[in-house]
């Protein structure tokens, strides 16, 4: 199928807190297209008076978001709230999911950047770095004591363990082609879909809860209706 470019609108220059990106996506003239993509090319170049660790783009929040970084040249030093710390260099894709939210920052590698600096080590440089790793780890506490804050002690031999409650262990079979899956369910803090763990705030763990064996629901996704059977539930 042949195609044709109809038009080619240039990207527009923002700042994102000293840090120059060129924005592609979205742009008014494009009034039909996803408002939830976002596409930026970062082009700053380094700086030898300043240290890697005060350059590019520093702790920011993502929530229900999934940025992915292709690095066309040099390399890229992400560090999140949850202990993460990876560098994608050239040629390299980095992928992350900010489900339930998060804080990170994207700066220039270390090692490339030492190697540009040729020595230049200003006497604020691990001042500014353990600044930076504070305000990390403040955030990783201020979830810590929201989780603690808002827990209460249950007893489970008060609960009715036959319908899908926090912590159950449920097997589901999608009606529509069989499949079937298991989950625990568990607080947003601790969901990992790829262990298995399902929030119960997610839209299936919302349509699952109070649920019992044999049971057919029909649940509300982003890519429609789902009908799931229940067949198995346990703690």
């Amino acid at each position: 199928m042949n195609k044709s470019v109809k038009a080619v609108l240039p990207a527009t220059e923002i700042d994102m807190g000293g840090f120059p990106v060129k924005q592609a996506l979205p742009k008014q003239q494009f009034a039909q297209l996803d408002p939830f993509l976002l596409v930026h090319h970062g082009h700053g170049k380094y700086s030898n008076r300043r240290p890697a660790k005060q350059q590019g783009i520093g702790p920011h929040p993502h929530r229900g978001f999934s940025p992915v970084t292709f690095v066309i040249e040099g390399a890229v030093h992400h560090r999140d709230s949850r202990g993460n710390s990876q560098v994608a260099k050239q040629g390299e894709v980095q992928w992350m999911n900010a489900g339930a939210g998060i804080i990170h920052s994207e700066r220039p590698s270390e090692e490339i950047a030492d190697a540009r600096d040729k020595g230049d080590l200003s006497e604020n440089a691990e001042y500014h770095a353990a600044k930076e790793e504070q305000s990390l780890l403040e955030t990783k506490i201020a979830k810590l004591k929201n989780v603690v804050a808002s827990a209460r002690i249950i007893d489970e031999s008060q609960l009715d363990v036959s319908k899908i409650l926090i912590h159950s262990i449920i097997k589901i079979k999608n009606t529509t082609n069989g499949m079937e899956f298991s989950y625990t369910l568990v607080a947003d803090s601790e969901s990992d879909i790829k262990n298995g763990k399902l929030s119960v705030n997610s839209p299936i763990g919302k349509g699952l809860l109070g649920k019992e064996l044999g049971d057919v629901v029909e649940i509300k996704v982003p890519n429609g209706i789902m009908s799931f059977e229940v067949t198995a539930v346990s703690r």
